[in-house]
C-alpha cells in the first residue's frame, strides 16, 4: 500500500510539472504570437533579448504596450494611446535589469512617471512613480522607491545615470511611494500616508 501512494505521489508530481511547463510555454507561445500579429507601425519597439522586451500591440484602433520579463508577459492596457497621442504620454524603455523593466513617460518641463515592471514568481507587478518638477528645479529626474533595499533613488531623465541614492526613513519603510517634488534645491517624497520627508 505504502509502495502504490509513493507512486501514485511521484505520478502526480511529474503531471503537475509537465502542466506547468507547458502553461509557462502557451504564455510565452501567446504573447510572440500577438506581439508578431499585431504590432503598432507607429512606435518603435525596443528588444533586449526574445525574452526580453517592449513592444507596442495595436488593438482596434490603440495600440498598448505588451512587455517581457524573462518571458512572463503583460499587456498593459492601462496605458493605451491612438496616433494622436503626444510622445511624452507614450511609456517607452528606461532602464532594465535582470528582474525589472523600467519606462518612462513625461512631458511638458513640470511631470515625469516612472513605471516599474518588476518579475516576481512569474508574475509582472507594476508601480508608477509620478515625479512634479518645479519650473526653477536645477535637475531633470525620475524619483523611485525600492522597498526591499528601503532605498530611494534619482535617475538623470536624459543621461539615464543613477544621481541619488538615500535610505527610506525607518518610519516609511512599509509604506509606498504616492508621489515626489523636485525643487532647485531639495525633493519632497510623498507616501501614501500623507507624510512627507525631504532629501
Amino acid at each position: 500500500m505504502l509502495e502504490v501512494k509513493y507512486n501514485l505521489m511521484i505520478l502526480s508530481t511529474v503531471f503537475i510539472s509537465i502542466l506547468y511547463f507547458s502553461c509557462i510555454k502557451n504564455t510565452q507561445d501567446k504573447c510572440h504570437l500577438l506581439s508578431v500579429e499585431n504590432e503598432c507601425d507607429y512606435r518603435q519597439n525596443k528588444i533586449i533579448d526574445k525574452d526580453f522586451f517592449i513592444k507596442y500591440i495595436q488593438i482596434d484602433s490603440f495600440c498598448s504596450p505588451l512587455i517581457s520579463i524573462n518571458g512572463v508577459c503583460l499587456l498593459m492596457d492601462d496605458f493605451g494611446f491612438d496616433d494622436s497621442a503626444p510622445d511624452g504620454l507614450i511609456p517607452s524603455y528606461f532602464l532594465h535589469d535582470e528582474n525589472k523593466l523600467i519606462l518612462k513617460r513625461g512631458y511638458g518641463q513640470h511631470y515625469r512617471e516612472l513605471i516599474v515592471c518588476e518579475l516576481d514568481a512569474r508574475k509582472i507587478n507594476v508601480e508608477r512613480y509620478e515625479t512634479e518638477r518645479s519650473l526653477y528645479a536645477e535637475r531633470d529626474v525620475f524619483i523611485f522607491g525600492n522597498k526591499k533595499e528601503s532605498l530611494i533613488s534619482a535617475y538623470d531623465r536624459l543621461t539615464e545615470e543613477l544621481v541619488s541614492t538615500w535610505n527610506i526613513p525607518a518610519k516609511f519603510k512599509n509604506e509606498n511611494i504616492e508621489r515626489s517634488e523636485v525643487f532647485k534645491d531639495e525633493i519632497i517624497v510623498e507616501f501614501e500616508n500623507g507624510c512627507r520627508t525631504n532629501f
